[in-house]
């Protein structure tokens, strides 16, 4: 549970601070969390995909994410424009009771099939050597990367270094 309270952490100071960087090189007027977020998260998969064709994912590149953030976070404090963190007033019961579930289930292990069929393999490959030209044509499994495996395997490390195995 504090794996995934520390990931959690991790996460949103990366995806939020980067978030607040891609708005300001970009120019957009928003003022949500999870859309900021969410920026956040897209511009990191966009940029650690480019990354992964010369560098692999490894700690660096994933400290360098890290240090990002928490610049788009000092910048973000040093406007001191807390209008993001508008939340609704009315939160009910049943709010609570879905991030509980949420959380509960999320702290399962994995399928085995899944988990180590191609999630694992791919991840590790990403973050030792970053993109390989040609590795479908040794394992089909392996060439079955997304945007979402890219950003796990630049935060890899730190997050659950053992991929709950």
């Amino acid at each position: 549970m504090l794996i995934i309270l520390k990931t959690l952490l991790i996460f949103l100071l990366a995806n939020f601070g980067n978030g607040i960087i891609a708005i300001k090189l970009l120019k957009i007027k928003c003022k949500s969390f999870a859309l900021i977020s969410l920026l956040g998260i897209l511009s990191m998969a966009f940029l650690q995909t480019v990354l992964a064709f010369f560098f692999p994912l490894n700690f660096y590149v994933e400290i360098a994410f890290l240090i990002a953030g928490v610049v788009g976070l000092v910048l973000f404090l040093k406007e001191k424009d807390f209008t993001h963190f508008e939340f609704k007033k009315n939160i009910n019961f049943w709010f609570y009771f879905f991030i509980v579930l949420i959380i509960f289930v999320g702290s399962f292990s994995p399928y085995l099939y899944d988990n180590y069929s191609y999630y694992v393999p791919t991840i590790t490959l990403l973050k030792q050597v970053g993109f390989v030209k040609g590795i479908s044509n040794l394992d089909l499994l392996l060439g079955q990367t997304s945007f979402w495996h890219i950003y796990l395997a630049g935060f890899s490390n730190l997050s659950d270094g053992f991929f709950k195995d």
